[in-house]
Parts: C-alpha cells; sequence; structure tokens
C-alpha cells in the first residue's frame, strides 16, 4: 500500500506526517533526533500525554516503510482525529482555548528546559470540547537569555484575532483564509480602535510590537545584544499573556436565530415526529462523524451525539453555537461556517489546507434541518447545485423540505420579488433523486414540511 504525505506537513523539516490506508504516522528526522532524545528522557512528553494536552504517539517499525527516505531516526504512528478544523472556523472561545494551550504548554517546556519553536494556531485542534497540541516536533532546546523566537508568530495567530474579535470585529476568525500565519501586526493595529492604546495586551503586544517591526524591517542582522530573557523573565511573560487572555471576552453581536424556536415553533405533534425522525436514523446508523448543518440551538446535534462518536454542528451565526458550547459535551465540536462560502483549499499551490467540504466527506450522516430554503431562496441556490453539493459530502442525508406556504419561507420573501417558480417538492425530489435513493419519507402533521432520509447512490460516490 502506497503512502501519502500530508499537504500540510512539508515545511517542518524535522519530520513530516504522513498516512498508508487509514492509519497516520510521523517520522522523526535524523538532524532532530538529539532533541527528540533529551525530549522523551525530561519527561515533558509523557507528562503532557499523560495531561491530554499532547497527542499521544505509539513507536513503530520504521523498516516496514521502505518508500521513505534514508534520513528517518523513528516513525510513530499517530491517533487519526475524527475531524481537522482550521482557526478560520474556530469561534472566539475556541481561539482563546487554542491561545492557553499553547502558553501551557510553553510554560511546561521552559521549566524542562525546552521551548516551543513556532506557536501556530494549526499545532491546534479539537476533539469535541476537548484541545489537544498536535505538533510532536514543536519543542526545541531552551537557550538561555534569548527571547522566544515563536512569540510574532503568536502574536499574529492568537493575540490579533482575539483582540480584533474583543473590540468588536466578529469576521476576525475569516483573516485566516488571507493570511494563512496570521493577522500581520500592523494590519491589526491599523484597524484596533484608538481606545485599545490603553489596553496593556493591546497596546504592548500589538501596538508597540508593529511599531518595532516597521521600525526594524529592513534590518538584515538580529541583535539580541542587550535582550536579556531570563527564564524568570520569560515565565512572567508567559504568565502575563495568560492573565491578560484569560479576561478577554468577545465583543457582543446581534443574532436573529439564538430565539428562533421561542418565536417560531412546530406544532407540537410535527416537532415530536420529526425529533422521532432523526432519532429513529441516528440510531440505525450509529457511526462516528455526523454532519449538522445549520445546527441553531443544536437540539438535533445533541440527538445525534447520543449515536455518533463526534458531530460537527455548523452554522454561519456565532451566537448559536455560543449556546451549543454552554451544553459542554464532550463530542461535540461546534464550527463557524457559512455554507454559501465554506473555507476553500488554500495555502501553497492552494493545497497545503484542504476546504471544508473535501473534509466533511468522511461524514457518516448529514443533518439538513430547517435549511434549504436558506440556501434556495435566501442565497439562490437551486436545487440540482445544493442536490450535488450533498452528494459528495453526504453518505447518509436526513434533509427537511419546508414548501413556500411555510411561514419562515414567506419571511424571506417579504423583502424580495418571488422568482423561485421552481421552488416545490416536486422539483426537489426530482433534482435530489439524481444523486440519492430515498429511504424514507414523513410529511409532519400540521405542517407541509416533508423529511427525508436520503441513501446516496453508489454510481454517485466520489473519492
Amino acid at each position: 500500500m502506497s503512502i501519502r504525505i500530508d499537504p500540510g506537513s512539508f515545511r517542518d523539516r524535522d519530520g513530516v506526517v504522513f498516512f498508508e490506508g487509514t492509519n497516520c504516522y510521523r517520522t522523526i528526522h535524523n538532524h532532530y533526533s538529539n532533541t527528540w532524545d533529551k525530549l522523551e528522557k525530561s519527561g515533558l512528553y509523557r507528562e503532557l500525554v499523560e495531561e491530554d494536552k499532547l497527542i499521544p504517539l505509539e513507536p513503530c517499525d520504521k523498516t516496514q516503510f521502505t518508500e521513505l527516505s534514508e534520513n528517518i531516526y523513528k516513525i510513530y504512528k499517530a491517533p487519526v482525529l475524527p475531524f481537522i478544523s482550521y482557526p478560520g472556523e474556530w469561534s472566539f472561545s475556541q481561539l482563546k482555548k487554542a491561545a492557553l494551550l499553547t502558553l501551557y504548554i510553553q510554560k511546561k517546556a521552559i521549566e524542562k528546559g525546552f521551548c516551543l519553536k513556532d506557536a501556530s494556531a494549526y499545532n491546534v485542534q479539537f476533539i469535541g470540547n476537548k484541545t489537544i497540541f498536535i505538533d510532536s516536533l514543536s519543542f526545541d532546546i531552551y537557550e538561555e537569555e534569548k527571547p522566544w523566537q515563536a512569540y510574532a508568530q503568536f502574536c499574529r495567530h492568537f493575540l490579533a484575532p482575539l483582540l480584533l474579535s474583543h473590540y468588536g470585529i466578529p469576521e476576525a476568525h475569516t483573516f485566516f483564509l488571507s493570511h494563512m500565519d496570521g493577522i500581520p501586526l500592523q494590519t491589526c493595529s491599523k484597524l484596533l480602535p484608538w481606545k485599545s492604546r490603553f489596553h496593556i495586551l493591546a497596546y504592548t503586544h500589538i501596538h508597540l510590537h508593529a511599531k518595532l517591526e516597521k521600525k526594524h524591517a529592513a534590518d538584515r542582522v538580529l541583535n539580541f545584544k542587550g535582550l536579556s530573557y531570563s527564564r524568570k523573565k520569560m515565565l512572567s511573560l508567559i504568565e502575563h499573556l495568560e492573565m491578560e487572555i484569560k479576561q478577554l471576552i468577545a465583543g457582543e453581536q446581534e443574532s436573529n436565530w439564538t430565539d428562533y424556536y421561542d418565536t417560531f415553533s412546530y406544532h407540537t405533534t410535527a416537532y415530536a415526529e420529526k425529533t422521532d425522525f432523526v432519532k429513529q436514523i441516528c440510531a440505525s446508523i450509529h457511526g462516528k462523524l455526523c454532519l449538522d448543518l445549520g445546527a441553531n440551538n443544536g437540539a438535533f446535534t445533541f440527538i445525534a451525539a447520543e449515536h455518533f462518536e463526534q458531530v460537527l454542528a455548523c452554522d454561519a451565526d456565532a451566537a448559536v453555537l455560543r449556546n451549543i458550547r454552554k451544553q459542554k459535551k464532550e463530542n461535540v465540536l461546534t464550527l463557524q461556517v457559512d455554507l454559501n462560502n465554506p473555507l476553500p483549499a488554500y495555502g501553497w499551490n492552494s493545497n497545503e489546507r484542504a476546504s471544508f467540504m473535501s473534509r466533511a466527506k468522511q461524514n457518516d450522516l448529514t443533518l439538513a434541518l430547517a435549511l434549504m430554503h436558506h440556501l434556495c431562496i435566501g442565497n439562490n441556490l437551486p436545487f440540482e447545485k445544493l442536490a450535488e453539493w450533498f452528494s459528495v459530502v453526504s453518505k447518509h442525508l436526513i434533509i427537511e423540505f419546508v414548501p413556500k406556504e411555510d411561514e419562515q419561507v414567506k419571511k424571506l420573501l417579504v423583502s424580495r420579488k418571488d422568482i423561485f417558480e421552481e421552488y416545490n417538492k416536486d422539483n426537489f425530489e426530482k433534482a435530489f433523486s439524481r444523486f440519492f435513493d430515498k429511504a424514507k419519507v414523513h410529511l409532519l402533521s400540521n405542517s407541509e414540511r416533508v423529511m427525508y432520509y436520503f441513501i446516496r447512490k453508489a454510481s454517485n460516490a466520489k473519492a
């Protein structure tokens, strides 16, 4: 079986991540062997794994991988994560948790004679609502008196978007698409309001830092003379960052959807039928990963969570996702995803970071409840386009058709001309029947809404 090098792994000179079949592995290159051995002997690696802060690695025989270069010191088998998410899909609180985990690991590393050589947000992943550090080769031997080389990256990846969100710029996380290595500090400094200059975190680590970067932009030599960064001073810096980040809160954001089920509720019988429909199908599939698109208050996310190892609750509205996270369901991961414009593949050669669509393909069941009318009427998407898209990401699909007679559709048409003559149940079924087989259909009582359970046709399965 051939191996596949992870497209996002090529920048690391100390080792790569690769896959063979469904298994994941990490190499340690020869020139990193001394650091790796010291890391293991120090107990730092073991402690972080035992604390569930660092991804565990299992030693394996490197001779079985003859396709790899001779520059291999060791190979380890790594667990395959349920889903890889990116900072551009995280909420303020998720980015904050990732920042605090990075600082915690940096502090533990310094205490053991190591430091993080990079502080990328991509080094952190979420398994449900739990953060875990996944880059085992981010550690370097700590050199007394030298400043933290990853400090600027930490500011770009974590402080800049956190502070922008703190001061009311809600889409700060989307900057990662245009700035994969974090928001440039000079850009962040210009975007932050004037009052942020009186905030010690923003002033010291963004405004002043950006000013110094600009002043020394033309410098050809890094001169550390006169910069004394003792171990004590380094730990003080980390503790200061931790304390200040913990106090940050997201700026208030308006939402039209947090009270959706309060202002508009199904007839009691219809809602019970819808709930039973979803429960029965989730129980029959009982898979690893469920994708809930347009999760809203998470009512059906939590139903799926009883039957799947992990559920991705996706919504474009940050406020409704915040309400889902308050439930602290261990196997539910919230992602801020605009289905009309989800993250594409990006990075080097548009291949370094995978698109949301390609990452979502691994799910066992997709939920699309009370969603189609928003995509079709709210975003002018025809049934054919949607059916094709769902066929790529969905082996099994539970989807709800909401007719024009429904109050929610009428609301969408209040401020726009009704140009959607083709929007009806027959055309919906015709479009989806090209890609799916109907396994179950149920018309909700006291409603014109229809629940469908589709199974993708084998001829339409895409790699």
